[in-house]
């Protein structure tokens, strides 16, 4: 079985660890999306606007927390992908320069 370096082993770790964090920021914050179609002038009172408005603010910022973590999840994807190939790869070359001597 070939064995990997330590470096390669926790960075690995740490890129999981990372896209297991974002992929549940994605999850929790996605939950959250609400429909923020409702015109402003519908409401009885002023009051009831502003409270509105608030909760559309909030909501946005959960909308790009969200997407921040998509992304997020994305670069983790494909760095944790990129070291999996890369240290299979100097695995191999690691056993085949053994196999040579």
């Amino acid at each position: 079985m070939r064995k990997l370096s330590k470096v390669s082993f926790w960075s690995m770790v740490v890129s999981a660890l990372l896209w297991l964090y974002s992929g549940y920021l994605w999850v929790n914050t996605s939950a959250l999306f609400k429909d923020l179609q409702m015109p402003v002038h519908s409401f009885p009172s002023e009051e009831i606007a502003r409270e509105w408005q608030s909760e559309v603010a909030a909501t946005e910022r959960w909308n790009a927390r969200a997407q921040c973590g998509l992304k997020l999840f994305g670069y983790a994807t494909l760095v944790l992908a990129f070291m999996a190939i890369g240290s299979y790869s100097i695995a191999n070359i690691q056993s085949s320069r053994a196999r040579k001597n």
